[in-house]
């Protein structure tokens, strides 16, 4: 029983989970403790929050990491990622903090990656996902798969698990929510593997659609990033 406990205990110490989070006092406490079960560290990357979402997750025992400003999701990942190749972490695992991505299905992303360099997660494109955004993220990740020649069925899931080795190669320069696409763009062109494994679809509230801006902008980085 003791020499189970240590294998577990030992390979906990290698996994770091990784929250980006602005404004997220009401939700990021029940992902922090839950995520807690599985990893050896959970870091929060405060990005720029008006609320009280560094106490909450302090209060949690996560570590927190904090940007004066907002500073974008991609910035936010690659904070606290950074922290965590420092902290001698082998498994980075990133998922959000507002309750979307459920910290109980860890174990599969683990489990997953002893046979691919990245996972991602793949939600149902079902009525749980707003209209606007399962016409959007059903649209892009099918584009995506015709220009990368790669079947990616949700191209836009936060909800990723991948090596300290991996990180490295693929390690992005967006700051904001392209960082999902440059990501497995990174990942491709280094010829390194991809896994999907099925995740719940949980949308609690109103997450808001796609900004014809933020839509241009994504559509001209695949072109660009296809170069």
């Amino acid at each position: 029983m003791r020499k189970t406990l240590g294998r577990i205990t030992k390979t906990k110490a290698k996994i770091f989970a990784i929250l980006p989070a602005r404004n997220e006092a009401l939700t990021i406490s029940k992902v922090i403790i839950a995520a807690k079960k599985y990893v050896y560290s959970v870091i929060v990357v405060d990005d720029g929050s008006e609320d009280d979402t560094a106490k909450v997750s302090r209060r949690a025992k996560a570590v927190v990491l904090t940007h004066i400003v907002n500073l974008g999701k991609g910035a936010a990942l690659k904070t606290g990622c950074d922290y965590a190749l420092r902290q001698g972490a082998k498994i980075l695992i990133v998922l959000d903090s507002d309750g979307q991505h459920d910290p109980k299905e860890l174990p599969q992303f683990i489990k997953a990656l002893k046979s691919s360099d990245l996972v991602t997660g793949v939600r149902q494109f079902d009525k749980q996902m707003p209209f606007v955004k399962r016409a959007w993220n059903f649209g892009i990740s099918k584009l995506f798969s015709f220009l990368y020649g790669t079947e990616v069925h949700d191209q836009q899931s936060g909800f990723r698990a991948f090596t300290v080795d991996t990180y490295k190669k693929i390690r992005w320069k967006s700051t904001d929510y392209l960082v999902e696409t440059e990501m497995l763009v990174n990942l491709l062109k280094r010829g390194l593997s991809l896994k999907e494994v099925p995740i719940k679809t949980i949308y609690t509230r109103d997450h808001g659609g796609v900004s014809p801006s933020y839509g241009f902008r994504h559509l001209a980085a695949m072109l660009l990033w296809r170069l």
